[in-house]
C-alpha cells in the first residue's frame, strides 16, 4: 500500500492561520518563524541541526531563541542521531532544539479537523520555547543538542592550543575509534529499522474501534511485537498510576500503556500505547481506538 502525504496537507493548514517562511538553506518542506520569544519550526521531517548555523546566520536576530520543532512524520521514523544532531563545522555553544513529532502512521483520520484547530491554536500560544499538545496524539517531547564533526575537539579553542594539545593515536587506537563509530551508526540504522517494521505489521490493529472490557487490541499489540522479535529481545509493558489520564472533564479519556523493548545487541526502544476514549458519557471506554509512540 502506498502511503498519501498526509503531513504535507496538515502543513499546508496550519500555514492558512499562522505566517511562516521559507529560508534558503538545503532542507525541503521546513517552515521557520518567530512566535513571541521562540524560534518554530514546522517539518515533515525531524530536525538536521546542521542547517541551523546557515539559519542563524543569516537571520541573526533569531540568534539566542529557544527553539521549537513541530514536526508530522507520515510513516517512517525520520530522527536518526548521526544524520540529524551532527554538525557540518565546530561550534563552541551547542545547538538545542525542543521537538515535538506526530507519527501520523499512514492514517488520514490520525489527526481529525477538531485536533488540527487545537494544534494550530497550540502553535499560537508557543511561549518561551514550549509547545504544549492538547490532542494527546504527540510524541514525548525530545530535546535535540548538536554534536560537533567527529574531527573536531571542543577543547580546541585556537591553532595555538591546537599546537599544544597534541593527541598520539597508535593504529589500534585508531582501529578501536573507527569500530565503535561504525558500530554507533549500525545499530541506531538498526533501531531505525526495527520501529519502522514495527509501525508497519501494527497500522492495521491500529487502524480500527474495539469493543470490550479486557483491552484486547493492546494485547494483540504486545503479540504482534513479540512474534516480531521473537528470541533476539524482550518485551516489558506496564501502566503509571493505572494507566488512565483525563485532560478535562470529570472522566479520563485515554489510558497509556508504556512498553520498552531491549534487543540482545543492545538497543533499546520505548514506546506508549494510547488507548482513546471513543465511547459515551455513561461508559467512555466502550469503544476505544489507539496509537503507537516509539523513540
Amino acid at each position: 500500500m502506498k502511503y498519501m502525504a498526509f503531513s504535507r496537507e496538515i502543513i499546508k493548514k496550519v500555514l492558512q492561520y499562522v505566517q511562516f517562511r521559507v529560508p534558503a538553506t538545503e532542507e525541503k518542506d521546513s517552515y521557520y518563524t518567530q512566535i513571541g520569544d521562540t524560534l518554530v519550526r514546522l517539518s515533515n521531517h525531524c530536525t538536521r541541526l546542521y542547517v541551523w548555523d546557515d539559519i542563524l546566520e543569516k537571520n541573526p536576530k533569531w540568534k539566542g531563541l529557544p527553539i521549537v520543532s513541530i514536526v508530522f512524520e507520515d510513516t517512517e521514523v525520520t530522527f536518526n542521531e548521526v544524520e540529524c544532531l551532527t554538525l557540518k563545522r565546530f561550534r563552541k555553544k551547542p545547538i538545542k532544539v525542543n521537538e515535538y513529532v506526530y507519527n501520523l502512521q499512514g492514517n488520514p483520520q490520525f489527526l481529525t479537523p477538531q485536533y488540527e484547530k487545537l494544534i494550530i491554536q497550540s502553535i499560537k500560544n508557543i511561549n518561551e520555547g514550549q509547545y504544549k499538545d492538547t490532542t494527546n496524539k504527540c510524541s514525548p517531547p525530545q530535546v535535540r543538542i548538536s554534536r560537533n564533526p567527529i574531527n573536531e575537539n571542543k577543547d580546541y579553542k585556537t591553532k595555538k592550543d591546537m599546537k599544544k594539545q597534541v593527541i598520539r593515536l597508535t593504529e589500534n587506537d585508531l582501529h578501536d575509534i573507527i569500530k565503535s563509530c561504525i558500530n554507533e551508526v549500525s545499530l541506531s540504522y538498526e533501531k531505525k529499522k526495527i520501529i519502522n517494521k514495527i509501525h508497519k505489521i501494527t497500522q492495521p490493529l491500529t487502524a480500527k474501534l474495539y469493543k470490550d472490557e479486557y483491552w484486547e487490541g493492546v494485547k494483540n499489540i504486545c503479540q504482534t511485537i513479540n512474534n516480531l522479535i521473537q528470541n533476539d529481545g524482550e518485551l516489558d509493558v506496564w501502566v503509571d498510576n493505572g494507566g488512565y489520564w483525563k485532560q478535562m472533564g470529570e472522566f479520563p479519556n485515554y489510558k497509556e500503556y508504556k512498553f520498552q523493548i531491549i534487543m540482545n545487541n543492545g538497543i533499546e526502544i520505548n514506546g506508549i500505547i494510547k488507548c482513546h476514549a471513543a465511547g459515551n458519557m455513561e461508559d467512555t471506554f466502550q469503544k476505544y481506538d489507539m496509537t503507537i509512540n516509539m523513540w
